[in-house]
């Protein structure tokens, strides 16, 4: 059996997409995460409280570092056997 066709069975096991499938969930979580993020960053800005944007920055940093995070998580199940 040829190493392209081995990667296309292992893609296509339930583990595979179960993990496909966890990841899509926490992806969506933590993209309303940062749509919630966003609307508070917005809302800081407006105030005249430094704190609430450094706040609300510092949020947003982790929200994208978990986004980047899941992203590549999910790209690479793309590759799995290739």
């Amino acid at each position: 059996m040829s190493a392209a066709r081995e990667g296309t069975m292992e893609w296509l096991a339930d583990r595979s997409w179960q993990q496909l499938l966890n990841l899509e969930t926490v992806h969506r979580e933590i993209q309303q995460n940062h749509e919630r993020v966003i609307r508070t960053l917005d809302e800081a800005a407006m105030s005249s409280d430094r704190r609430d944007l450094m706040i609300a920055w510092t949020q947003y940093r982790s929200v994208v570092a978990d986004l980047s995070r899941v992203t590549e998580e999910i790209g690479s199940l793309r590759f799995v056997g290739t």
